[in-house]
């Protein structure tokens, strides 16, 4: 299958970075949601800040060719081509945190305790991630996966260090 054919079939969660203010909200209503707490440790998405340039929410991009499943000694991740999630079976994990290590983006964690990792599942129960519904400005989406997505963030870094050089 092509890269730009599987991509469109993926739905990830996409952050504009011109709305996103870096309130951090997307990740107390993904803590609540996975675990019942208002501990944004327990989030699978993250606010990155790169100041003074932008604030970005990451989660899972669902990468063609997952380095994350690549790297686990256990087999303990896939992906789900039914649910077109990475899944973690948590009775495989033993929280080696080589995943964590590969993932290219960040999006993969260590649990409090350290037992087990997780990854952003999109709340796939719900057909909509919290995230996405309870953010404020309205910076996140989930919609298909395309180049352009990430092109927007790259040019948008560009940019700005451009305008930090001149």
């Amino acid at each position: 299958m092509s890269k730009k054919k599987s991509m469109r079939k993926k739905k990830i969660i996409i952050c504009d970075t011109d709305k996103c203010d870096g309130c951090r909200i997307c990740e107390y209503a993904c803590a609540a949601y996975q675990d019942n707490t208002l501990n944004p440790r327990h989030s699978r998405i993250r606010v990155i800040r790169a100041e003074p340039i932008f604030n970005v929410a990451m989660s899972c991009v669902l990468c063609d060719e997952p380095d994350c499943i690549k790297g686990c000694p256990t087999q303990a991740i896939e992906y789900d081509e039914k649910e077109r999630v990475i899944k973690i079976d948590n009775d495989k994990c033993d929280g080696c945190g080589l995943c964590i290590e590969r993932c290219r983006y960040g999006s993969i964690t260590l649990a409090l305790g350290g037992t087990n990792a997780f990854v952003c599942d999109f709340c796939r129960d719900l057909g909509k991630p919290k995230c996405v519904e309870f953010c404020p400005k309205g910076a996140l989406s989930y919609e298909p996966a395309t180049e352009k997505n990430f092109q927007g963030l790259v040019k948008r870094i560009k940019e700005e260090n451009e305008k930090q050089e001149g």
